[in-house]
């Protein structure tokens, strides 16, 4: 019986198994075949309690457990916040952010590439509309910059409307 329960464990935890990692401090070098995503993200309005930012990238070639295998994760703490920013080094691909209540049918995407050093905007938290997207490209190229990296480049964050690309992020 604990051999079934230590593999089920095992289990569950490749399930969670993340791709991506934050950078904190400065960096010498990564990798040329990831990523490196920036954004920026506040709370303007005092969340009710923590929430968990997550971009998140679904690889259909790992479908073995969850779909959802590559998270860019930070947590907002439950008080107003200035813009903050993070780095990550993660694999390329497609990125998406998704609606953070039942009125919020949004989703922000952006594709990731290789090589590159991107910023995907400044993200804020809100009562309404929950979620506002904009760009300050030299606050993220400041930052860019404590870090060791190179200048990013800002990507195209498409937003997309609608019931059909609706998926609440867990708190």
């Amino acid at each position: 019986m604990r051999f079934i329960a230590l593999l089920a464990l095992a289990f569950l935890s490749a399930c969670n198994f993340n791709d991506a990692r934050v950078i904190e401090g400065r960096v010498r070098s990564t990798p040329a075949s990831s990523a490196v995503i920036i954004f920026g993200v506040r709370a303007e309005e005092a969340p009710r309690h923590e929430v968990r930012f997550r971009f998140e990238q679904e690889d259909a070639q790992r479908s073995d457990c969850s779909a959802v295998w590559t998270r860019l994760e930070v947590r907002v703490p439950p008080r107003v916040e200035p813009m903050r920013y993070y780095a990550f080094v993660a694999p390329p691909g497609r990125y998406q952010l998704f609606g953070f209540s039942p009125e919020d049918f949004r989703s922000y995407e952006f594709e990731a590439r290789a090589g590159r050093v991107q910023y995907a905007g400044d993200f804020s938290l809100q009562a309404e509309p929950y979620v506002t997207h904009s760009v300050n490209a030299e606050a993220a190229a400041a930052f860019a910059a404590q870090r060791g990296l190179s200048a990013p480049e800002t990507v195209d964050v498409e937003i997309t409307e609608g019931i059909g690309r609706v998926r609440y992020c867990t708190f």
